[in-house]
């Protein structure tokens, strides 16, 4: 998404509107990676690691270091998982802002 010519018409918003340019190229690289065997069997696996930690916490005895060490690992897995699933709705919004420019 090239947004030179709203950075002409509006150059007060230039900083942001560059943020969203680079935003919108990394959620457009994610796009296309999402589709990827690699990435999809990356998902399916942060999935299954989820799941297992969600058993884990749910059911083995634990202490409290480690309990908190599993919603560490969790977090990062959604996160991970999540760069992918949000990709498309950042483009979607980012063309929402630039058309009620």
């Amino acid at each position: 998404m090239n947004l030179q010519d709203q950075k002409e018409k509006r150059p007060d918003l230039e900083t942001r509107l560059t943020s969203m340019e680079n935003r919108s190229k990394l959620a457009e690289a994610l796009i296309d990676l999402k589709g990827h065997p690699g990435v999809i069997l990356l998902v399916n696996e942060l999935n299954t690691d989820i799941e297992t930690i969600n058993n884990k916490l749910m059911y083995s005895r634990m202490s409290d270091k480690e309990r908190d060490m599993l919603f560490v690992q969790r977090e990062y897995c959604q996160w991970l998982q999540s760069r992918f699933g949000h990709a498309e709705a950042a483009i979607v919004s980012i063309t929402k802002y630039i058309n009620n420019l």
